[in-house]
């Protein structure tokens, strides 16, 4: 009876052959081009505007042929004209920066335009910064896939009525001297065992997790998270003339800022397709009349001490 179910699978499968095969033509519709916007805003900063177009499947694209520095850009803070210049450094592609210093609950309009192209516009409220206490180096974890990680503790307080998104990470801060300070993302791969935090993508490095207050809405709750032990413990693999201190970089994000970024690691994965997979995931966008995102952040950070994480 086993070896006649074997014969039938066989049968099955070499009848497939064809289907998987087949040649399929694709009616591509024409592209009509967009103006497309990426800015993100957070307290203590300028405001960066990175404006490109869009182009077709069938479009070879040149990124510095993309860029339009020519376009006009507005920004509103609060209701009030900011000033917008534009950046041509030779060592940056052109962006566009508002010279301003944002703060929490700032409320924030972009409008740009470029002749041949609809004008587009959008608009966001930074977020209040999370209650972050008691961070601290937790041990060292096994994940659920049995890898060992390095564990990082800390409490978050939700916002009372307001629908809170997260992004967290180890920020690596390297100092060679009182002017010369570098920060980078302490490691590339994080993790947890907590269901509710969620990597962005399955594939390919996670630079951070993201999660939601859908868990301990309107209460405080005790996270914990992974992240890599070799690159936490090894920062002279980098440069070992700096030294180098260790934070809980915790952030409140828009649910635009959170939408984006987690759908885009959705469409990385789908890059690595197996046969149920590779399909294109659509990206969010803010943007009237065009694509792109305009989100806002703000951050809370902690320093870490790892103790005797090398050993």
């Amino acid at each position: 009876m086993k070896k006649l179910y074997f014969i039938i699978l066989g049968a099955l499968l070499l009848s497939c052959e064809d289907f998987f095969e087949q040649e399929v033509n694709v009616d591509i519709p024409d592209h009509d081009p967009k103006l497309v916007l990426y800015s993100y805003a957070a307290p203590g900063d300028s405001l960066i505007i990175l404006l490109t177009r869009s182009v077709g499947v069938e479009v070879p694209a040149n990124l510095w042929e993309m860029w339009m520095s020519s376009a006009q850009v507005e920004v509103e803070k609060n209701g009030i004209d900011i000033p917008v210049e534009l950046n041509t450094s030779e060592q940056f592609l052109p962006f566009f920066v508002a010279i301003t210093d944002l703060q929490p609950n700032d409320h924030l309009t972009v409008r740009a335009s470029s002749e041949g192209y609809q004008s587009v516009s959008a608009e966001v409220i930074i977020p209040s910064p999370p209650l972050i206490a008691d961070a601290n180096y937790a041990g060292r974890r096994i994940n659920v896939e049995g890898d060992e990680f390095a564990a990082f503790k800390f409490t978050i307080t939700d916002e009372v009525d307001v629908d809170n998104y997260y992004e967290v990470s180890v920020v690596s801060e390297w100092t060679n001297s009182p002017d010369d300070v570098q920060e980078f993302l302490g490691a590339t791969n994080y993790d947890s065992n907590l269901p509710w935090i969620n990597p962005p993508s399955d594939d390919g490095f996670n630079l951070r997790l993201f999660f939601e207050d859908g868990a301990f809405e309107n209460d405080e709750v005790t996270v914990e998270f992974l992240a890599d032990v070799w690159e936490l413990a090894n920062p002279e693999y980098y440069n070992p003339e700096y030294n180098t201190g260790y934070y809980l970089s915790v952030k409140s994000v828009t649910k635009t800022y959170y939408d984006f970024v987690t759908a885009f690691g959705a469409h990385e994965d789908n890059q690595f397709p197996d046969l149920f997979s590779g399909e294109p995931v659509p990206l969010p966008t803010n943007i009237t009349n065009g694509l792109g995102v305009f989100g806002a952040y703000s951050e809370s950070r902690i320093k870490i001490d790892l103790g005797e994480l090398e050993n």
